[in-house]
């Protein structure tokens, strides 16, 4: 039984250093524009009308590490860590039911996040990526409310935001060969949010469907074979 154990240890070890050393690794700049979604608004504390909210993303950096693993000659498992940040301006716009004139209220959101990236890649050929997958994202720090240019910082819960966000993603990437073992990478992706964004306290009149939405960029270099 030992016996076993040990050949069991010796070929997992050897499978590990096996995919390590065939693995690829990225150091990635990321450019980040958020489009966070509003639906179904409801505010029980105003007078009867429509409620909706609209949102204008603004650019943010960022970066961090990927690192792709082989499962065949064209498909890989892609992990990785990155520090991102979120911002985009928010406007909520009621319009009164009797017709009077609509009012609107304008907020910039900014908040930093940790997205961990899970998908598998596709390498069409030499230079072109497709990849499918997901992403979990978590927020650190605080919440940043800035209105008529006065900001206000917040934590999640006060700003009545989760910390927690996941979904699905889809990207195309350019790989573009420097040597045997090193490209240069531009990629795209598209993260559709899953998760309800909005958390409100026990006491908030207002009730709503929030959800995220990003194109990211990433710029930088990757480490491995070039096949």
């Amino acid at each position: 039984m030992k016996k076993l154990l040990l050949l069991a240890s010796i070929l997992a070890a050897f499978t590990v250093s096996s995919a390590m050393a065939a693995a690829k690794f990225s150091i990635v700049g990321t450019a980040d524009l958020a489009m966070p979604s509003y639906k179904d608004m409801v505010d029980s504390s105003i007078a009867p009308g429509t409620l909706s909210g609209t949102t204008s993303g603004k650019a943010q950096f960022g970066g961090g590490l990927l690192v792709e693993f082989p499962l065949s000659n064209r498909v890989g498992l892609e992990l990785g860590a990155l520090y991102m940040t979120r911002k985009y301006d928010a406007t909520m716009t009621f319009t009164p039911a009797d017709g009077s004139a609509a009012q609107s209220l304008d907020v910039t959101f900014k908040h930093p996040y940790i997205q961990v990236p899970l998908m598998f890649n596709l390498h069409l050929n030499k230079f072109l990526t497709l990849g499918l997958g997901g992403y979990l994202n978590n927020g650190i720090g605080q919440i940043s409310e800035t209105r008529s240019n006065v900001e206000e910082k917040n934590s999640y819960d006060e700003a009545e935001f989760k910390r927690l966000d996941y979904g699905v993603a889809a990207g195309l990437g350019i790989g573009i060969p420097m040597g045997s073992k090193v490209a240069f990478i531009i990629d795209a992706r598209y993260n559709m949010g899953l998760a309800e964004q909005y958390s409100p306290k026990a006491d908030s009149t207002l009730a709503m469907k929030q959800k995220n939405n990003d194109v990211t960029g990433f710029v930088g270099f990757r480490f491995g074979a070039n096949k």
